[in-house]
């Protein structure tokens, strides 16, 4: 029996942990519950004071030059690759009835356009664990430097931003108590337990992709999807078949 009052046949609890190291019989059971079909429907939570930002149409003047906490929201299409076959697990935030998947969650203690447009929008790993994970993710070129912080090219970084900017909407709540910011990101980390947010995240130790968001970060140029050469190939097919196609014509004319 967990904390949910759910009681968890033993020959699933031991099938689980010989499925994956990572997991320990103390850790096991949220990943369970977010894992089993219809064992566990996502939180939808309803915030009150955040102010919603959708870059297509209002851009980034409207976000805040006051401190505050910020959460990035996925679009309804957007998809957040999986790594090692474990996908991304998420809660829900709902706004104007629409219900949204909770990325990630952080503070600014300065200024929250500061934040999240240079550092984010940047998409420089080095002064954001938001893009750092997402190169993680992406299997981007990124080398760890003796500091142990990523270093990647700007190509890559502007990358990550229109990556961001595709595929999320934000929303930000102004925190006027600069005191207040670290116990309000907290909360709706614990609410929200984003799959990119590695601290204070309950499920840091149970749920198999934030293990693995973890493991990634720190290798140099994250996780190799297997099927990456394949999908270059794909992407490329075309040019390589108009070149060949060019040759050809070429060959026969000068034949």
């Amino acid at each position: 029996m967990n904390r949910y009052g759910v009681e968890i046949p033993m020959e699933t609890v031991i099938t689980y942990l010989d499925s994956d190291p990572y997991l320990t019989p103390e850790t096991l059971y949220d990943y369970i519950l977010r894992d089993e079909e219809n064992s566990h429907t996502p939180i939808s939570v309803i915030l009150k004071g955040y102010k919603f930002v959708e870059f297509e149409t209002d851009g980034t003047d409207g976000i805040s030059m006051s401190p505050g906490v910020y959460i990035w929201i996925l679009k309804d299409n957007a998809e957040l690759p999986s790594i090692e076959g474990f996908s991304p697990q998420f809660s829900l935030v709902e706004i104007d009835g629409h219900k949204y998947r909770v990325l990630y969650v952080g503070q600014a203690n300065k200024e929250l356009y500061d934040r999240v447009v240079k550092k984010h929008l940047k998409g420089n790993p080095r002064q954001s664990t938001l893009c750092w994970s997402i190169a993680a993710i992406m299997g981007m070129p990124y080398t760890i430097t003796d500091q142990g912080k990523p270093k990647l090219d700007n190509d890559h970084c502007q990358q990550i931003g229109r990556w961001l900017l595709e595929n999320c909407h934000l929303i930000y709540k102004v925190v006027k108590n600069i005191n207040s910011i670290d116990n309000e990101e907290i909360k709706q980390i614990l609410t929200f337990t984003p799959p990119i947010n590695l601290g204070h995240n309950p499920l840091k130790e149970s749920d198999p992709f934030i293990q693995r968001v973890r493991k990634y970060r720190h290798i140099p140029g994250g996780y190799k999807n297997p099927n990456y050469w394949k999908l270059s190939l794909l992407k490329f097919l075309p040019y390589i078949l108009i070149a060949v196609g060019l040759l050809a014509i070429l060959y026969f004319a000068l034949k």
